[in-house]
C-alpha cells in the first residue's frame, strides 16, 4: 500500500538533492547531489507499483541518469584535474586556463552527456516519456 507520507518524503528528497546541486560550491558535492536527484527520481516513479509500466519507466530512467551521472562524474575528475581543484567559483575564475588544456573536449564531452540524459535531450529523450 502506498502512503502519502512516503510521496511526500520523496518529494522531499527530491527538492532536497536539487537544492543540493545549485547550492554546492565543490563539484564533487553536486555531483553526489546530482545521482541523488536520479535515485528520488526512480523512487517517485516507481511509486505506484502496482503499475508495471511506473516500475519499467522508473528502471528506464534510472539507468539513464545513472549512466549520465558517471559521464558527469568523469566529466568533473576531468575538470578538477585541469584546474588543480574541485571548487566551482575558483574553477569558474580560471576559463582561459581550463579551456586552454588538452583535457578540456573530454570533460566538457562527459558534462554535456550528463546534461543531455538528465534533461531528456536528443538522443536521451525516450526515458522521460517512459516515467
Amino acid at each position: 500500500k502506498n502512503s502519502l507520507g512516503k510521496l511526500y518524503s520523496l518529494l522531499m528528497l527530491f527538492m532536497a538533492s536539487m537544492l543540493g546541486i545549485v547550492l554546492s560550491n565543490n563539484i564533487l558535492l553536486l555531483t553526489v547531489f546530482w545521482e541523488l536527484t536520479s535515485i528520488s527520481s526512480f523512487l517517485l516513479v516507481g511509486y505506484w507499483k502496482h503499475y508495471e509500466a511506473a516500475q519499467r519507466g522508473a528502471l528506464m530512467a534510472l539507468t539513464i541518469t545513472g549512466l549520465g551521472g558517471l559521464a558527469l562524474l568523469g566529466g568533473v575528475i576531468t575538470l578538477g584535474y585541469i584546474g588543480g581543484t574541485y571548487e566551482l567559483d575558483v574553477l569558474l575564475g580560471m576559463r582561459e586556463q581550463i579551456q586552454a588544456s588538452p583535457y578540456f573536449n573530454l570533460a566538457l564531452m562527459f558534462i554535456l552527456i550528463a546534461a543531455f540524459t538528465k534533461s531528456a535531450q536528443v538522443p536521451f529523450h525516450f526515458w522521460l516519456p517512459n516515467a
